[in-house]
C-alpha cells in the first residue's frame, strides 16, 4: 500500500518523517517547491522518503493533503478524478489568516468536502 503526504510545512515534515520511520514501504512526497523539497528529504536521511511531484503522489492508495484548510476544497475539485477510489485523510485545522484563532468558514466547507469524498464513482 502506497502513503502519500503532499506538503513540506511542520505538518507535512512531521508527518513523513514519522510515516517514513514506521512503514516498510516508501512514502511518497510532493510539494509545490521541489527543490525545497529534494532539500528538506535528504537532510531526513531516511531512505523511505521519495519525492515525488504532486501528480504522482495522487496514485498512492492512501493520501495526506497537509496544507491549509482553505486550500483543501480547491485541491480537491481539482483533483476530483485522480481522487476517486482512494483514502484521503484531512488533517487540516481551519485556521483564520493570522492563524490566532479558528474561522468559523470551515462550518460551511465540510458538507461540500464530505459530500465531494462520499460520492459514488460513475
Amino acid at each position: 500500500m502506497k502513503i502519500s503526504v503532499l506538503g513540506t510545512g511542520n505538518m507535512g515534515k512531521a508527518l513523513v518523517k514519522q510515516i517514513a520511520a514506521n512503514i516498510e514501504g516508501q512514502v511518497l512526497w510532493s510539494s509545490r517547491n521541489s527543490e525545497e523539497l529534494e532539500e528538506i528529504a535528504k537532510n531526513f536521511q531516511l531512505n523511505q522518503i521519495m519525492p515525488v511531484s504532486n501528480e504522482e503522489a495522487l496514485h498512492a492508495d492512501i493520501i495526506i493533503p497537509a496544507f491549509p484548510a482553505a486550500a483543501l476544497l480547491d485541491w480537491a475539485l481539482a483533483n476530483r478524478e485522480l481522487l476517486k477510489n482512494k483514502i484521503v485523510v484531512d488533517i487540516s485545522n481551519p485556521f483564520n489568516d493570522d492563524f490566532s484563532g479558528f474561522t468559523t468558514a470551515w462550518g460551511n466547507l465540510l458538507p461540500n468536502i464530505f459530500s465531494l469524498y462520499c460520492q459514488n464513482p460513475k
